[in-house]
């Protein structure tokens, strides 16, 4: 069985094909995204006392997402089967019965009989252990094909989640900037905008608290502060990168993460009260939006 690190999509296909016994089998693979594993089957009357098998095999293997699997089997040689005579007759006399009574011209009577069910003796059949383990075989071959299809649509995948990270983490940084420059425009404004609180108020130094307007000031600048939320986003897209460098399954991590990050930009965004941040604020939720979207088809 194929096994690989990193990332794998759920969008893969395979098949095989290959001749079992007086059989010819064609095994055909598709997985696309879903939220959790979903097996669908297409199984010849011969592979049918084996669909639990085969549907353990696909999701222990597959693991995640909507999977179908079409089996298709023909005769190389038709075999002889035995008839059953008696139906046989039944089912003549009941043709020429009714066409005599309804004046139906019936030319071959022969042909339509042979169509009736039951005219020939076919017997349950399964595979015997040896033609299992042949189909194992197939089934393995064609779920290989669709294992190294998804890894190497993971690859792309893993390139654009990098980029968006690196996207982001710029984006962060332009926002350290931004609040470089508000806090020095604050540190400018304040003095004066508190004197002309006083001033609007009619307020002398003796009339209120010592430091009030002060503390009530710092109070309000502290409520600006969003050092913590931007330490919390740059640990989830460490977290982030570390997960993708580990084996799958990493779809389920991935979107919790995802959450976490949207979680924190909107809250530093509503901390921020200035407009240049709130902008970039924007740009690293249409970042993380655009993860979301590319982890929704990862394993």
């Amino acid at each position: 069985m194929t096994t690989s690190h990193g990332i794998h999509s759920m969008t893969g296909e395979g098949t095989a094909q290959g001749t079992i016994g007086n059989r010819h089998y064609e095994v055909e693979i598709r997985t696309v995204n879903h939220r959790f594993a979903e097996v669908h089957l297409s199984l010849p009357p011969e592979l049918r006392a084996y669909e639990l098998r085969i549907r353990n095999f696909l999701l222990e293997t597959l693991q995640r997402g909507t999977i179908r699997c079409w089996v298709r089997s023909e005769w190389l040689h038709l075999p002889e089967l035995p008839i059953q005579e008696e139906v046989l007759k039944e089912a003549l006399h009941w043709i020429t019965e009714r066409a005599r009574q309804w004046q139906i011209p019936v030319h071959d009577p022969w042909q339509i009989a042979m169509q009736f069910p039951g005219i020939f003796n076919t017997e349950r059949e399964t595979l015997s252990e040896e033609e299992w383990t042949q189909f194992q075989s197939l089934l393995t071959q064609a779920v290989n094909q669709t294992l190294h299809f998804r890894q190497e649509e993971g690859k792309k995948i893993h390139t654009k989640l990098h980029q968006l990270l690196n996207a982001i983490e710029d984006t962060l940084h332009q926002i350290d900037q931004e609040e470089q420059v508000r806090n020095q425009h604050l540190h400018q404004k304040l003095p004066e905008a508190l004197s002309q609180i006083k001033a609007s108020l009619n307020l002398t130094n003796t009339e209120i608290e010592p430091g009030r307007l002060e503390q009530e000031l710092l109070y309000y600048i502290l409520r600006m502060d969003f050092t913590e939320e931007k330490d919390r986003l740059r640990a989830h897209l460490s977290a982030f990168r570390k997960k993708l460098n580990e084996p799958p399954p990493h779809g389920k991590t991935l979107n919790f993460l995802c959450q976490e990050m949207h979680r924190e930009i909107t809250t530093l965004s509503n901390k921020a009260q200035w407009a240049p941040i709130h902008h970039l604020a924007v740009q690293i939720k249409e970042y993380i939006e655009a993860l979301r979207e590319h982890v929704q088809n990862i394993v």
